[in-house]
């Protein structure tokens, strides 16, 4: 008991070194407030970022509206080849009514 009265200022020094060692490196081991705030506003751009990105549902619609315009261009392209088989007959009763009108002009039956 003497020895730690004569030794007190000595071993509350040690104490308070050890304490201070101890904070310092648990210092290092834990976020600070800048840094914690950095990562909150990280985070707060990731999940506005996050929240305009389409969601499963609004890529089914587009999937379905997409099927239906590939049904329609089909139901188009359709109706095209069948404009074109009746322009071409068009083209051939033209070209044999100006073939009839010239023969006629020259005379000829």
């Amino acid at each position: 008991m003497s020895a730690l009265l004569e030794y007190w200022p000595v071993v509350g020094f040690v104490i308070n070194l050890l304490i201070a060692w101890f904070f310092w490196s648990m210092r290092k081991q834990f976020a600070s407030k800048d840094e914690l705030a950095e990562i909150e506003r990280r985070l707060d751009k990731t999940e506005s970022t996050l929240s305009q990105l389409p969601t499963r549902r609004d890529l089914t619609e587009l999937h379905v509206a997409m099927a239906g315009i590939a049904g329609g261009v089909k139901e188009t392209n359709a109706e095209l080849r069948g404009l074109g088989r009746l322009v071409e007959r068009v083209e051939n009763a033209v070209t044999r009514h100006e073939e009839i009108f010239a023969n006629a002009a020259r005379g000829q039956k």
